[in-house]
């Protein structure tokens, strides 16, 4: 019984440092893709740290599974469930097609602008007309940033659709768990902000509640 109890304990424990890791390589790969925007052993670093990033999402996701078992939430656990599957098809859908796809576009963008002599930093108005007209009348570009932009627009949805339900479910162990309410409120207000940005601070801060909560759970 002390066994089990441990680990369930150790589930929280990890996932809870996998939250602190998240946040802090997305702070890392923000500050080295600014200081070493042109160097190509960036695109390794990049894959890297989103594949621990993918596993710190599947490792942090479980614990809620684990939770809502723990406190007989049904309704969280299928959230939770269906997180980790999308988290495991956006993962191969960003590996395989997605990053492919924008770099494929960079390139084009980057050919584009040296066969026409342009510097895309310092254009006149004449050649930004030039440039645009060039870019649109490549028919296979346009497409790729299409669909790019498709991929984009919905994986905003989706991820406004599920803060919210994951705010609700949250919400449903409120009286059982401290920070739950907090965390559920602000998973709903930035699944619906989302669209002005706003919402991505308010679910930042929602994730920190989160990883508090994990904590506890691992003390207790």
């Amino acid at each position: 019984m002390v066994k089990k109890k441990e680990k369930k304990s150790l589930v929280f424990q990890w996932a809870w440092i996998a939250g602190v890791v998240i946040i802090g390589l997305s702070i890392l790969q923000s500050i080295l893709e600014n200081i070493f925007v042109s160097f190509s052993f960036m695109a390794v670093v990049n894959l890297v740290f989103t594949s621990i990033q993918i596993l710190g999402v599947f490792i942090f996701t479980y614990a809620f599974y684990r939770l809502g078992r723990k406190y007989n939430s049904k309704f969280l656990r299928i959230i939770s469930i269906i997180l980790i599957a999308l988290t495991i098809l956006g993962s191969l859908l960003l590996i395989f097609y997605i990053d492919p796809i924008g770099d494929s576009i960079v390139n084009k963008v980057r050919d584009t602008s040296q066969s026409l002599g342009i510097n895309v930093a310092s254009m006149t108005s004449e050649q930004e007309q030039l440039f645009g007209a060039a870019l649109l009348e490549d028919e296979n570009l346009m497409q790729q940033i299409y669909t790019f932009l498709g991929i984009i627009a919905a994986f905003f949805i989706f991820l406004s659709l599920f803060s919210i339900l994951f705010g609700i479910a949250l919400l449903g162990i409120r009286k059982k768990v401290k920070y739950a309410k907090i965390a559920g409120i602000l998973e709903i207000i930035g699944g619906f902000t989302l669209i002005i940005f706003v919402g991505f601070i308010l679910m930042l801060v929602a994730f920190v509640f989160e990883i508090i909560i994990l904590k506890r759970e691992a003390d207790s």
